[in-house]
Parts: C-alpha cells; structure tokens; sequence
C-alpha cells in the first residue's frame, strides 16, 4: 500500500551520499540549509549501509525517504512503529516533525537530529514487527529496531559491558518493571509497562548475544526479514531462527525471559548492580 499521502506545499530534495540515495520532502516554503541537508544524507547512508550489513537488507538499490510529517501529525510518540495511528516509521523511510530539518541550525541539535534519524532508520529496517498472533504480545520483536541501534551505538563507542549496564540501569529504575511477563504484555497496557518491555526485550536480545554470539543474533534477524519478506513475524518465528543460526534449543532462555516478570538472576549478577551516584 501507499505508505504516505500529504498535501501542501512541500520540497524535494534528491542527494546522493555513499551509495544511497537519499531524497527529503520539507514541508513549508522554508528554506533548509544544503550544507545541513548533506551532513544528514551521508549521516543516513552510513547508517543504513550498516543495518543493511549487519541486519541484512534489500536486493533493489538503497533509497532512504527523510519525511516531515504534516501539521496535524507533527507529535511523534516515542516508537512510534507501535503506534496505532498517525506518522509511523515505513520500510526505507524516517519520520520527522515538521520544521526539523530547517530548524537543525547549531552542532548540538544537528547531532540530537541525527540521532533521531538513526533510531527511525532502525525502526524502519525492521518495520512493523507486528506479531503472527494480532491480539499476542508485540514483544519482544517490537525491541528489534532498538536492539539495532543499540549495536549502531556500540559499534561506535565500543565498550559493551558498559553500554550493557547502562541499558540494565535504565530498565532497573523502572518503577514497573515486574510487573508483568513479556508475553503477557499488550498495546493495551499503559505507556509504562510498554516502556519497560521495549527495555527488557532489548536486553533479551543482548541476552541472546550472550549465549549465541552478536554475529548468529544478527543473522537470525536478517534470516527472519528474509524468510517473511518484510512480513509479520513473532515469537515461534523469532525462536526458531535464533536456534537455527545458534545450533542449540534455546527454550530455556526464551522460557526464562518471556514467560517470567523480572529479569533473570544470572543476567542481573552477570553485569553487577547500577553504580551509587
């Protein structure tokens, strides 16, 4: 289907950057600034050749959309690929607010933008991961795309065991992060215990590097995108690629994660308790 229609006045701009083609639709007459716009264009290319390496990608040419959304639709939720309606993040595009890209005129905001850009391109990559089951948990496929900017991330600052911790901290100061199993969550429950699953279903995904190895994690997903097409896709799907690229039954793990609240003993002491600040 037609992922977008939008009305007004809008500017194409159509850039090329390390092999991919980058094409922003501006809404408004304002003008962006073309040194800004390519900064951008190449920020994106290195970023989607890395999703597209590691994650797998398209066998057609790379075209990456950068689309400010329209007035109305201008509030993005935090994911909004788990969104019910609105702008969300569509395969080969990034959602921005309207005035972004004019608005990005100092270092700081250009990077924060830039960063944004990386976390809708890996939404994008992945893009819906709705479940097989539409009424069944969205986790933890929904952490997908954040799993992969997390390796973005790492890849660049290199320190695992302290990005890890970091993202451990972050899910251990949820005030409800036992509440529930992943499976037993839904888009129904509260933005809180939504939040918490993404941050737990990440740090299944780590978990899962763990036992398996970030290479065969990685593989499982590209495997998955394959397999389905860009399809939906859940937990037997998820298990079952995972096991194929590790060589080992992994129903211990998916047990321990999935079906229990909390995060599992031995992960927790693995990576220590948050440090006293």
């Amino acid at each position: 289907y037609a992922p977008f229609v939008v009305a007004g006045p809008y500017e194409e701009q159509h850039l090329r950057a390390g092999g991919t083609d980058v094409i922003f639709w501006i809404a408004g007459t304002a003008q962006a600034s073309p040194t800004s716009l390519q900064a951008f264009a190449q920020n994106v290319a290195n970023d989607n050749q890395y999703f597209e390496k590691q994650f797998g990608g398209s066998k057609r040419p790379s075209t990456v959309h950068v689309i400010e959304c329209p007035p109305q639709e201008s509030e993005l939720p935090v994911r909004p690929w788990l969104a019910f309606t609105g702008c969300m993040t569509v395969p080969g595009a990034i959602v921005l607010p309207v005035g972004s890209l004019q608005a990005a005129g100092s270092d700081a905001k250009e990077a924060t933008l830039s960063e944004t850009m990386a976390a809708q391109l890996a939404a994008s990559h992945f893009y819906f991961l709705a479940r097989a089951n539409p009424s069944g948990s969205p986790f933890p496929m929904a952490a997908a795309g954040d799993y992969a900017l997390w390796s973005l991330q790492l890849s660049r600052e290199g320190n695992r065991a302290s990005a890890v911790q970091a993202l451990l901290r972050q899910y251990q100061t949820s005030e409800v992060n036992h509440q529930k199993p992943l499976a037993a969550v839904s888009r129904d429950d509260g933005a809180d215990v939504r939040d918490s699953a993404q941050l737990k279903s990440e740090l299944f995904f780590v978990a899962l590097e763990d036992r398996c190895g970030a290479q065969h994690v990685q593989s499982s997903l590209s495997r998955i995108m394959q397999v389905t097409s860009g399809g939906t896709w859940g937990v037997p799907e998820l298990r079952s690629a995972m096991e194929a690229e590790c060589g080992a039954n992994l129903a211990g793990i998916f047990r321990d994660w999935l079906d229990k609240p909390g995060i599992p003993e031995d992960f927790a002491k693995r990576y220590g308790p948050p440090p006293v600040e």
